[in-house]
């Protein structure tokens, strides 16, 4: 998939850290902090889908909601328009939520049961003041058809849907407000495989009927390839790898990266037998991060500078990808830019 040409970044994130303190008792301060988020740095331009992807526990989610000041940052800054979101005041942030969207991973939990699905999409038409009451109505009823319901699901509740349903509600009630930047937090992880692709070719559709830029936070490559413009690869709070699309897919230059599509169901035989094995073990603790590369005790083919070293970002071939590893050629060469967009 070939991406948007080349403009000024819509959003862009810098150095990203988000730490969770661990507190010996409730008076005492921290005795430790998990490093959920540990210095990412990225850049989404108009109209363009980077995906997030990682094992669980790798700070997907944690990086998303920070970026939106759902959960606090540590540090860094994230740059809408080249305004700082971290430092505007709550009241500015407020409006410029309209533009900032979020979809939740949990169709089920997400919903407010106790509310018609109409309020629940016109509820940030109502937050926002944004026309008369029947203009909202009808707003509401038109998202509700532009995502494959109809205008007589809007007095039903949330209980009263499927997960795939459920999930496009949740989708509606988000770009109702005709926002420019929506996260996609695993929108549809949660979903049957028989709705999961329903669910990636209507955000798909939207993205390119309503100009929406996406940061789709997934584990599941097999569809991130269909959606996204360029990929991030996550481990342990950081980026190892980031680059178009297909150029991650076609040449993998980091290891944890070759791990994971290793993993991606294929149907010929053959190509299964081709492919390297998964990864053995479990990630360590954000708690208390390996010392030089992260993923180095569970990396197959480490030297012996990985245990000490904090590998460089280089350039692995394609324009704008990027990896951090030792063993990619040109290691020793000049590093590559931290982010792309801007």
């Amino acid at each position: 998939m070939s991406g948007p040409a080349a403009a000024p970044a819509l959003l862009r994130v810098e150095g990203l850290k988000t730490w969770f303190p661990v507190r010996r008792g409730i008076l005492a301060g921290p005795a430790a902090y998990v490093r959920a988020v540990d210095g990412v740095s990225f850049s989404i331009g108009p109209g363009e889908t980077l995906a997030l992807v990682g094992e669980s526990g790798c700070g997907k989610t944690t990086t998303g909601r920070s970026i939106l000041r759902l959960v606090p940052a540590t540090a860094g800054r994230v740059l809408y328009r080249d305004l700082d979101l971290f430092a505007v005041p709550e009241s500015e942030m407020r409006r410029l939520r309209r533009r900032l969207q979020i979809v939740f991973q949990d169709p089920y939990g997400s919903l407010d049961p106790r509310m018609t699905v109409g309020a629940i999409v016109s509820e940030g038409l109502d937050v926002h003041g944004i026309g008369t009451r029947r203009e909202r109505r009808a707003r509401a009823a038109e998202m509700l058809r532009r995502v494959g319901l109809s205008d007589e699901h809007a007095e039903r509740r949330p209980h009263e849907f499927s997960g795939g349903q459920r999930q496009r509600i949740g989708i509606a009630r988000a770009l109702v407000l005709e926002p420019e930047f929506v996260v996609l937090d695993e929108p549809v992880s949660a979903l049957d495989s028989s709705v999961q692709a329903q669910i990636v070719n209507l955000l798909a559709d939207l993205k390119s009927e309503m100009g929406l830029s996406y940061l789709f936070i997934a584990h599941d490559l097999a569809l991130v390839r269909h959606l996204a413009d360029r990929v991030a690869v996550m481990y342990l709070g950081e980026i190892v790898e980031e680059g178009p699309t297909e150029a991650v897919f076609a040449a993998p230059a980091h290891p944890y990266t070759r791990a994971l599509l290793s993993a991606v169901p294929v149907a010929d035989p053959a190509a299964r037998r081709g492919r390297s094995a998964g990864l053995a073990g479990e990630p360590p603790s954000p708690l208390d991060p390996p010392e030089g590369c992260r993923f180095h005790p569970r990396c197959p083919v480490r030297i012996e500078r990985c245990a000490s070293d904090v590998p460089p970002r280089v350039r692995a071939g394609a324009s704008g990808h990027a990896a951090t590893c030792f063993l990619v050629p040109g290691a020793g060469e000049a590093p590559a830019p931290d982010h792309r967009g801007g």
